[in-house]
This record gives C-alpha cells, structure tokens and sequence, in this order.
C-alpha cells in the first residue's frame, strides 16, 4: 500500500459547537477520522500519526496519513486545501493541507 503523509493545520471545535468533550490525541495512529474537501461529500479516511498538543477552538499542526488504497486523495488533498474533520455524521473541526511530508 502506498499511503501519503501530509502535514495539515487543524482545530477541533470547542465544546458546545460539537459532541467532543475533549481533544484527540493525534500521535501515535489511534485516531482515525475522515475529512471532507469542503464543497464535496467525499469522506476521506485518514490516520492522525503526529501533532502538536491539542486544545479544543485552538489550530495545532498535525501529521496526517492516508487510510484506503483506490482513494484519489493526491487530487483532493493539495496544499492550501480546506476541509471538515469528521466523526461518522458529526462534523468535529475544520483544517487545511499545509504542505506533502517529504521523509
């Protein structure tokens, strides 16, 4: 499989605006959600596997990787590109694609 890794500026909403009570931990693999290109309805599958520490209504920088292979994510997700963080329907935060993550 050959996933990309990118490097994203987030910020989950703050409590009140969304279901979240507390930020995700965004190192380590664990939290997987799905973002979606803003004027699209695709669900995109990512994998948070870096970042910053987090604080709800706050950006952080985030090292992001894609999930499924057949996904087009190089079209979509480019550099400057803006989009919604998403847990199942409930749309959590927002971010946009900083830069590809070149090893």
């Amino acid at each position: 499989m050959d996933r990309q890794k990118f490097i994203a500026e987030v910020c989950f909403y703050s409590h009140g605006q969304s279901c979240r009570q507390t930020a995700p931990n965004l190192t380590g693999g664990c939290y997987r959600p799905h973002f979606i290109v803003k004027d699209t309805a695709d669900y995109l599958g990512v994998c948070f596997i870096d970042g910053d520490a987090l604080e709800l209504g706050k950006p952080a920088q985030a090292l992001v990787e894609t999930l499924y292979d057949g996904v087009n994510y190089q079209t979509l997700l480019q550099p400057g590109c803006a989009f919604f963080i998403a847990e199942g329907a409930a749309i959590v935060g927002q971010g946009k694609v900083i830069g590809l993550w070149q090893e």
